[in-house]
Formats: C-alpha cells, structure tokens, sequence
C-alpha cells in the first residue's frame, strides 16, 4: 500500500505535486467546473494546500477563512467530481464551502466535526512506534499482529502464514504502516495488499493483511548472489553422544530469508536422533547477510555441515 505525502490528480491526468505548483492557474473568463472529476491521494498535508488545488483544478479564485483549521489531513478520494472532494474536506476539518462567481469561499464552522473513523485510522497507523517491545527478535507473528492491534485499537490479520512464524526486525521509530509491510517481507511474502473492513456484527475495524509467498531460489540461479555467514552457532554436544563417542557431520537444507534468518530447516544426512536435534537447533540461531538476485533481497536454499567432534 502506497500512501503518499499529498497527489492530486485530474481527470485530464495532469499531477499537482504535493504543495508544488497548481494543474493550471486561474485565468479571468473561465468557467469553474464544479464536475471536473479528480483523484485524491494525500498524507499529513494542511487543508489550505488541498483547497488551494482543488480551487486551481476547478478554475476559480479561493477565499479561506483565516479560522479555519489547519490539522494535517489524510484523505484518498478515486473519481470524484470535484464538488465531492470539496465535501469530503470540509466534513474532515469542519468547514463549509460556497462558490461565488469565480471565487471559492471556505468557511469554518463551530465547532469542527469530529475526525471520521478512517481518517482516526489513518492517523494512528503513522504514529512511529517506540518501546523496547519493538525491537523484534524472534517473536512469533501472532504476537507481533496483538502489539500492532492494541497500538491502532483495530484487529491486525494476516492469514496465511504459519502464526508462530519468527518475526526478528527493529521498528522502534518505524510507523504501523511499515510495520504492515515490514511483516510479509521478513517471512518471505511479498505484499500483495491491505485494506480495513468493519466485520459484520462488529463495532472494531479489522486490518486485513495479505501477500504472496516468494520464490525460493537455490545456488546457479542468474543473478543470484549468495546468503554470507555473519553470526554461526557451534551445536551442543551432549554428554551422553560424547560418553558413547558418536562423532560425524549432520547435513541440513534450509532457507535464508531475506531478513537473513534460517527457517524450514531439514535434516538430510542424519547422524543420531539425539545430534540431528541439536544440529537443527543451531542451524535456526544462524544469521547471514540475505541472498540478492539482480540486487534485491530474496530467500535461498542453502545447505548447511555441523560437525560434531570429540577432543
């Protein structure tokens, strides 16, 4: 999900940047155009800025209200007629507008609606997050989803995944939003989408996550570049294998993320029940720098040797 810092765009696809220069200037003997249809799409912008082009967009003159507020809104409107986007300002700052001749009139009513639910969701989400809770190592997602959901006060989900999946990431002074697409990518998942659903028979907005799992890529893909060791874990020799003198190598396969943690890891040259196990525990606190295939991150099948040796 792409939320940017402020886009307007016109039917006619011409862009006004965010707080940039207008679609097209007022010009005296232009009708405004009320129907002209727009796109909405901004993020922490001031309402003056949003009316400012709107007004250019339709052709006409804008006259504020010096008492109206200036929050930072958020708002994402698709195809609208341009007296629609007028409104859906206004209900979110609390104003009203009115065209006089070739002026725009905003004026501000008392006192100010309150914040529609979607714009109260909008604003949590990008509150950065902070608190050692944040600072994620191998904390299974389901525990992550519960922190993001008391966080935004809205059900976080995410099905698919296995729920006690590893998350390790920092987000200390990362937002929600981040986290959203921080999360499918540290399991290996490319995110597909998100959206906000009120479930029937619910008074709680649901965050409904989803993603697609990415390829695996294994060693002479074109372009691939290979998982490096940065942190190896030396397996526990129990006493007992050592007391029996059980020597030897145990072999697993597994797959580097693209976080550089190891996951789905399989034993394929065994050497003892009791040694296989502690191979595959050492195996999963191993970390790498990820693999990368034509510089992107992306998970890999490796296979890793843990030699167990008596001295």
């Amino acid at each position: 999900m792409n939320i940017k810092s402020g886009l307007i765009v016109i039917a006619s696809w011409v862009v006004l940047s965010p707080g940039g220069a207008a679609a097209q200037a007022y010009a005296p003997g232009t009708l405004p155009n009320l129907d002209r249809r727009v796109f909405v799409d901004v993020s922490q912008v001031t309402p003056s800025k949003v009316l400012d082009q709107l007004a250019d967009a339709i052709a006409c003159r804008l006259d504020v209200d010096r008492k109206l507020p200036q929050p930072a809104i958020s708002l994402r409107l698709s195809n609208v007629r341009a007296r629609t986007a007028l409104d859906a300002v206004c209900d979110v700052v609390g104003c009203r507008w009115n065209l006089k001749g070739s002026t725009l009139v905003v004026t501000a009513t008392a006192p100010p609606p309150a914040a529609p639910q979607g714009q109260q969701w909008l604003d949590k989400v990008r509150v950065p997050l902070t608190g050692a809770q944040w600072k994620l190592d191998h904390i299974p997602l389901r525990d992550v989803l519960a922190r993001l959901s008391e966080q935004i006060g809205a059900d976080v989900v995410f099905e698919g995944p296995d729920q006690s999946a590893p998350i390790t990431d920092d987000l200390r002074g990362r937002t929600a939003i981040d986290a959203f697409q921080r999360i499918p990518w540290a399991l290996g998942y490319n995110m597909s989408g998100m959206f906000m659903r009120l479930p029937p028979g619910r008074d709680r907005q649901e965050i409904r996550l989803e993603g697609r799992k990415e390829s695996v890529y294994g060693k002479g893909e074109p372009g691939l570049a290979m998982p490096s060791v940065v942190n190896m874990v030396r397996p526990h020799y129990p006493r007992e294998a050592m007391n029996s003198k059980k020597e030897g190598v145990v072999a697993v396969s597994c797959v580097v993320g693209v976080d550089g943690s190891v996951s789905d890891v399989t034993v394929t040259q065994g050497l003892d029940p009791v040694l296989d196990a502690e191979a595959v525990a050492a195996a999963k606190q191993w970390r790498f720098l990820p693999g990368t295939k034509d510089g992107k991150p992306v998970p890999v099948s490796i296979t890793l040797e843990l030699t167990f040796t008596i001295r």
